[in-house]
């Protein structure tokens, strides 16, 4: 996967539009694109919050030749923060007006500014908020398939909670996450324990087919057997490009 964010970024380098670079992208390999660095989708929130990446008819216009090039996508709102109710409803109505125009997004995935160890300083909102503004979410965006839970930022308890507020699915296994862990928040989450909500577990693609339902077969037993895991955790950890600075 590539981050929209850093597709924008690409053709200033190149000296090639954004469609071309996706078409080079698709046949280098990439399948899909997650969409990281949605944030806010009103430029006033954005240039006070990220003035460096792009607006918010950049990000959309990433989104938007990817999917006219078969590619799936899906759209985040990390929100808590500067920005105004009136504009998280702004957001809201821009991701659904592309998804009705190109219908590529897989899933929708909003969580909470993570305030720790950053410039911003803004007054943060808590888990009540988070669910308040998922089950909006869910409604609001009645045209796109799943909503994910965003135990990452909230925990594995609200998490799993948040699949009664409108939510149906938790996110994929990590190996390694490198963004709001820099903010102070570094939840992990058991998978055995990912039927806790006696919900029907299910695994899937990270275009959203389903792979399994009712057990967990994708990941195989071996892999997540505590030694084993513990060593390939160890030897992929003191690779060289993991200690690389990352931008």
């Amino acid at each position: 996967m590539v981050q929209s964010k850093r597709v924008r970024c690409v053709p200033e380098f190149f000296g090639e539009p954004v469609e071309q670079i996706i078409r080079d992208f698709v046949k280098a390999g990439l399948g899909s694109i997650p969409g990281g660095g949605g944030e806010i989708l009103v430029d006033r929130v954005r240039q006070r919050i990220a003035p460096l990446k792009a607006m918010s008819d950049e990000w959309l216009g990433v989104m938007d030749a990817a999917h006219r090039l078969g590619l799936a996508s899906t759209a985040t709102m990390m929100f808590g923060h500067v920005e105004t109710v009136e504009e998280r409803i702004e957001h809201l109505e821009r991701v659904r007006a592309q998804q009705d125009k190109s219908k590529g997004f897989t899933a929708f995935i909003a969580w909470t500014f993570q305030a720790e160890h950053t410039k911003l300083k803004a007054p943060t909102v808590g888990a009540h908020e988070y669910l308040r503004m998922q089950a909006l979410s869910r409604i609001y965006l009645d045209n796109i398939p799943n909503i994910q839970s965003s135990w990452v930022t909230q925990g594995q308890e609200i998490g799993q909670i948040a699949l009664k507020y409108g939510a149906n699915d938790l996110g994929s296994i990590m190996i390694e996450e490198n963004v709001v862990s820099q903010a102070g928040t570094t939840f992990c989450m058991e998978w055995r324990t990912c039927g806790g909500s006696s919900l029907t577990l299910a695994t899937r693609r990270a275009t959203g087919q389903l792979v399994s339902v009712g057990e967990l077969s994708a990941p195989s037993a071996d892999f997540f057997a505590q030694k084993s895991f513990d060593a390939r955790w160890r030897k992929w950890s003191r690779h060289p490009r993991r200690k690389s600075k990352r931008f």
